[in-house]
């Protein structure tokens, strides 16, 4: 539980402060290097409110992020358009993108640590899975939908699962810091685009 939730109530400036100032140190610095002393210096408010509020930096992450605070989530699966039903080419430029995205330090930390803060149980946990985890899930689902209905049985499995095995496999990545080679992409491809389409195996 925050620990805003008991003694004196916030104040709105102060509040606000502390979240502007985790986003701009995020940026600058990542999330490993950031602390709660340095947010409090950069919001120009007393370690003590800070802890009064938030117990930990990656509370108060998860609150700038929910309340909005940071811009936007990760890439979106997009549609290469109904006249070139190409799922392969459309999965992996989003795989690029995302690739792209997790190689920015400002976005990979960022990412790192709301994971990291789901992980942990915050009464948060549902507005950071909203706004980073459902988009991701929700746009593969109809991408491969989309494809199904163009091509019936064509799929390598149901497209939730198909969809959830996609986005889940990235995030796990993301976690763990490990790295999305071209090579790691053609293997997930391979996984989950259409059978016609999936290269022998050698």
């Amino acid at each position: 539980m925050r620990k805003n939730m008991r003694g004196r109530p916030r104040s709105r400036a102060s509040q606000e402060a502390v979240l502007r100032a985790a986003v701009e140190l995020l940026e600058e610095q990542g999330f490993t290097a950031m602390t709660m002393e340095g947010i409090a210096v950069r919001a120009e408010v007393s370690k003590q409110t800070v802890y009064r509020w938030w117990s930990s930096k990656s509370e108060v992450v998860v609150e700038a992020l929910s309340t909005g605070y940071f811009p936007g989530g990760l890439p979106i699966m997009q549609h290469s358009g109904e006249g070139r039903d190409d799922l392969r080419a459309d999965l992996r430029a989003w795989l690029d993108a995302m690739r792209e995205s997790i190689a920015c330090e400002a976005d990979a930390s960022l990412t790192q640590a709301v994971l990291v803060a789901l992980a942990g149980g915050s009464e948060r946990s549902a507005a950071v899975h909203e706004w980073l985890v459902m988009p991701m899930r929700e746009a593969l689902e109809r991408r491969f939908i989309a494809h199904d209905q163009r091509h019936p049985g064509t799929l390598a499995g149901p497209p939730e699962f198909l969809a959830e095995l996609l986005a889940g496999s990235l995030l796990l990545r993301l976690m763990f810091a490990e790295p999305t080679s071209s090579q790691w992409v053609d293997q997930l491809l391979d996984f989950v685009s259409p059978a016609p389409l999936r290269r022998p195996l050698e």
